[in-house]
């Protein structure tokens, strides 16, 4: 399942996203994102991949694709 609205959960408590209701999308893209208890990898299905990859979401300032680590390592 995309971990949006389970495991990476929008901070703000003044708006309502698709971030505060657990998303039931297969998650598909690998996201090491930073959280409360630091940072975790999350899969997130396409359309919480995109709001990720595009910046839509203001609130995640730790955010990488896994696939982006991988090729950083090398």
């Amino acid at each position: 399942m995309c971990a949006a609205g389970r495991r990476v959960i929008c901070p703000d408590v003044m708006s309502v996203t698709s971030w505060h209701t657990p998303c039931t999308q297969i998650g598909v893209s690998a996201w090491q994102v930073t959280v409360s208890d630091g940072p975790c990898v999350a899969l997130l299905c396409p359309v919480h991949d995109a709001e990720m990859r595009t910046r839509s979401t203001p609130w995640s300032i730790d955010a990488v694709p896994v696939t982006s680590i991988i090729r950083y390592r090398r």
